[in-house]
């Protein structure tokens, strides 16, 4: 198959594309490709390098929404006569309405056929086409090339396919003799296989037969595994009816707990609150004491400013006292006959709150006391 498949592509390969040959020196210049009317299509131009030459009924080839079309002119011009230079047309009979067209072909002669653009694309400077041999002369060439290379190539499949078929049975041979070799130890293996599967019978029948006993063993050991079964789950629903039981008296508890717990959290509070009522009432009497301590000691150091202001004065009219002598008498009998001061003694407190002061300095000591263990028994309890 491969040697076919080789044959066919180099065959091919071989195969060359015919381009079409040129009419030297033919060339035609398009002047005009369109419709003057809705039937009829016209071709109008001038022909170069045709001195000799006789057109024959002239055919167009277009192509219309993706098919091949072909015209033969109408017979208003015949016989085309040509001459170099000289206007030139051929019209022809259009059915349908005007389509667009990718271009077209005109051919004149075996040998002479144009390439057209399409109608209404014509530039303003006419295009001189040179002329060339037609398509379908072409393509029956090329036909008649690929006739003789497809017969070539058929002699060639011939010969291939026999040697294929040699190859064919050669291989079939071996294929067959293969096929006894695998067929000859496919026997053997199964030979061998049916020794040891009688082998393993008889080991079967003997473990069977030691079986016995162990099945009914089992069969025993599953009946006491009911039966311990049956009891673990009666077991079982004992002790679910014992769970739920404690479970609601647990449940119980602990609401009876939660109530006792939240009035002795409520007491708790209520006497927080109490404690803190006392505590800020403490606060304000060691404010209040403060404060009066605070009078106390101003009052204090202004009675002791007094005493010492007093006590300076005193010691200054003394002093004024010792000093003073009359001008007519000695020192010694002035001393003898003037009598000394006596010194004053240092004042004591005046005024009606002198006495009561230890007293009251006593209580407002007493009272900051008092405040400062309230004040440790509130933060205790709290």
């Amino acid at each position: 198959m491969a040697v076919i498949c080789w044959a066919i592509s180099l065959g091919m390969s071989t195969v060359r594309d015919p381009t079409p040959g040129r009419a030297r020196g033919v060339a035609f210049e398009v002047e005009r490709f369109d419709w003057p009317t809705a039937d009829r299509l016209e071709v109008v131009g001038r022909w170069f390098g045709v001195r000799g030459r006789r057109f024959i009924r002239p055919t167009l080839d277009v192509e219309v929404h993706g098919e091949s079309r072909r015209m033969l002119a109408v017979l208003d011009h015949k016989p085309w006569a040509v001459e170099d230079g000289e206007d030139w047309i051929a019209a022809f009979a259009w059915q349908g309405e005007p389509a667009d067209l990718t271009g077209g072909e005109l051919s004149v002669g075996p040998d002479i056929a144009v390439e057209l653009l399409p109608p209404g694309e014509q530039p303003a400077t006419p295009p001189r086409r040179a002329a060339r041999r037609p398509h379908s002369d072409a393509l029956e060439t090329e036909i008649a090339a690929l006739r003789k290379e497809t017969r070539r190539l058929s002699g060639e499949l011939r010969a291939a396919r026999s040697g294929h078929a040699a190859d064919l049975d050669r291989l079939a041979a071996e294929h067959r003799a293969e096929l006894e070799r695998v067929r000859d130890e496919q026997t053997t293996a199964v030979r061998q296989a049916e020794h040891r599967a009688a082998a393993l019978q008889a080991d079967l029948d003997a473990e069977r037969g030691r079986a016995g006993p162990l099945e009914t063993a089992l069969r025993d050991a599953r009946h006491e595994l009911a039966v311990a079964r049956a009891d673990v789950a009666a077991e079982r629903k004992e002790r679910e009816r014992e769970r739920v039981a404690i479970a609601a008296e647990a449940s119980k508890a602990a609401a009876e707990e939660a109530e006792r717990m939240s009035l002795e959290r409520d007491a708790a509070r209520r006497e927080s609150a109490n404690a803190r009522a006392e505590r800020d009432a403490a606060r304000r009497e060691s404010a209040n004491a403060r404060a009066e301590r605070d009078t106390v000691l101003r009052d204090r150091d202004r009675a002791r400013q007094d005493r010492t202001a007093t006590l300076s004065l005193g010691e200054r009219e003394g002093v004024k006292r010792l000093t003073v002598q009359p001008s007519d008498a000695p020192d010694e009998a002035v001393a003898e006959t003037v009598p000394l001061a006596p010194v004053p003694a240092a004042p004591t407190w005046v005024g009606p709150s002198a006495p009561a002061l230890p007293a009251r300095v006593l209580a407002i000591a007493a009272l900051i006391v008092f405040v400062l263990a309230l004040v440790l028994l509130v933060s205790w309890a709290l």
